[in-house]
């Protein structure tokens, strides 16, 4: 009686389901690792080719090519088909394109300060871009009935950021 009084004191509550990753490592997008003995479900699924992503989300993303530097191109939609996320990345770099039903969401997953934020218009969207030291490292937007995410973890010039931001759809 006593072992299981003394089990039930140390059951931890549930987790919550996590949100998207911010990890700034790619890597850990393709598989994530257990903390502390207690582990968050993973809610993306992972594939190698678009078509497979979108039979899971029901929706489809326009995207930049592939950079030459990138090793290596992820399609994550959650496992809620809520968001499609889409990878280029290689070792020490990448960029990070989200899409999701909804006009008034920030789905970037993202909470920490930067040093600049500014609103810029691509074509006919208003972006709100975030950056620091000259450099614009992440942005959000609405487009109809989606949001849309983008974060490149080198840093670009706004008018480089807006020329990513016009191609994806």
């Amino acid at each position: 009686m006593l072992l299981s009084l003394f089990a039930c004191q140390n059951e931890e509550a549930p987790s919550q389901e996590a949100e998207p990753s911010s990890d700034n490592s790619a890597e850990a997008s393709k598989e994530e690792k257990p903390m502390g003995g207690v582990q968050i479900a993973n809610p993306f699924y992972t594939f190698d080719n678009l078509d497979e992503a979108v039979e899971v989300t029901g929706f489809s993303m326009t995207l930049p090519e592939v950079p030459s530097w990138a090793k290596e191109v992820v399609y994550r939609p959650k496992t809620d088909a809520t968001m499609l996320e889409v990878i280029y990345f290689n070792d020490t770099d990448e960029i990070r394109m989200r899409k999701a039903p909804g006009s008034d969401k920030d789905i970037s997953g993202m909470y920490n300060e930067f040093e600049n934020s500014e609103e810029i218009t691509v074509g006919e969207k208003t972006v709100t871009v975030k950056g620091k030291e000259g450099k614009a490292y992440m942005a959000v937007w609405t487009d109809g009935d989606f949001s849309y995410f983008v974060r490149d973890t080198m840093g670009l010039t706004n008018e480089e950021m807006a020329k990513l931001i016009e191609v994806i759809a």
